[in-house]
């Protein structure tokens, strides 16, 4: 890790070599910024890459900010990892669940919702990764989802389910 002057960043991550498997990093202190790498075992797949920076992010990024008196905030969150998305699907409307990963990824930023926010309703879409992922939240803080199908991802018809390649 190397020390650099007058970059102003806050902590983040992002992918610096796939076919490394290698991280690069940021962390400021709102004086000096460090730059670092960070070497996964993620080597050749940008979907496992990008899921170790969400993760880096989650685990060491800034903490949330609640919401000032008399407003409301609205938290829009993307599902975990899921089966599809990590054997390079195409999701759409296609159901997948979520994978290990994809549930862990869930219980960390349930416990730092719980931690940050006060929140009074969840809603999900209808697919399993969503409802999934919203569940995981729901019982840390409480509440349980309420399902809207117009929260749905976009309908890529029969190319739904399909790989990438």
């Amino acid at each position: 890790m190397y020390k650099q002057e007058n970059i102003s960043s806050s902590n983040q991550f992002r992918i610096k070599n796939v076919q490394e498997g290698i991280t690069e990093a940021y962390f400021s202190d709102k004086r000096h910024t460090w730059q670092y790498e960070i070497y996964t075992t993620a080597k050749n797949d940008e979907i496992a890459l990008n899921a170790a920076c969400v993760d880096l992010l989650l685990r060491f990024g800034q903490p949330f900010e609640s919401p000032k008196p008399g407003t409301v905030e609205v938290i829009l969150i993307r599902h975990g990892q899921h089966t599809g998305e990590k054997d390079n699907r195409i999701e759409g409307w296609a159901y997948f669940n979520l994978t290990d990963h994809g549930k862990e990824q869930a219980a960390i930023l349930a416990q730092k919702l719980k931690n940050s926010f006060k929140i009074h309703a969840l809603y999900s879409s209808s697919l399993t990764r969503a409802k999934e992922t919203a569940d995981i939240i729901g019982h840390e803080i409480g509440l349980n989802a309420t399902e809207i199908d117009d929260l749905r991802a976009m309908n890529y018809g029969l190319a739904q389910g399909l790989t990438k390649r």
